[in-house]
């Protein structure tokens, strides 16, 4: 598992969040995958925005780039992706999700149905792994009500809201305290990393391994 140094106390982390370019096509299959695995009843439209929040935010961690690049913003219920909208927008439109609102102890909830498998071929067998550890954390291990209050975490808190939730804050859902120097080095060993995941690929974290207040 990849390791990063661990700040001395006192330090301060503000390292300046690397740029990622945005993947549409990937995203919308990304999209699409996650109701296409989901139980519809357990997938509403806190939980979807879960999942992709921690696909690409644990993927980040481990690999140093994103599964998707997209981005991510502080909002009271925990994170929402800009991109998540668009993208329901554009597969409902092409058939390929039905949404519904459907009854919800007395109130309305969005449910997502897949019409269509995704095209896997444009993710490696790891993210698949990692993606659907991340969809059995959130849509079967919580409600929506829980996994809300589960994202507030660091990460989440380090941010203002409304702002966008930078990438390098992922390493705050560790109980260990990132140095910016160890994150510096990350950045500029991205390639090697990415070499070496291609060669042996990558131990990806379990998520009893993420801080309790995750």
């Amino acid at each position: 598992m990849i390791r990063f140094d661990v700040a001395p106390p006192g330090s301060r982390m503000t390292p300046k969040d690397p740029q990622f370019q945005f993947d549409r096509a990937k995203f919308k299959e990304l999209a699409l995958y996650v109701a296409w695995k989901s139980r519809p009843e357990n997938l509403g439209a806190v939980k979807y925005n879960k999942v992709l929040y921690y696909a690409d935010m644990l993927h980040y961690v481990m690999t140093g780039h994103p599964i998707t690049g997209a981005t991510y913003r502080k909002r009271e219920r925990g994170p929402t992706t800009d991109q998540l909208l668009p993208a329901l927008r554009d597969l409902s439109s092409e058939g390929a999700v039905e949404i519904n609102d459907v009854p919800f102890y007395g109130f309305k909830k969005k449910e997502y149905r897949a019409q269509r498998e995704p095209e896997l071929t444009r993710f490696s067998a790891e993210e698949i792994s990692l993606i659907d550890d991340v969809i059995q954390f959130v849509c079967d291990g919580h409600t929506a009500k829980a996994i809300s209050e589960l994202s507030h975490n660091l990460a989440w808190q380090a941010t203002k809201d409304g702002d966008v939730i930078p990438y390098f804050t992922a390493f705050l859902m560790y109980p260990v305290q990132v140095s910016e120097a160890a994150i510096e080095a990350s950045k500029g060993e991205a390639s090697e990393i990415e070499d070496q995941r291609n060669k042996a690929g990558v131990e990806y974290p379990l998520f009893s391994d993420l801080r309790p207040g995750l």
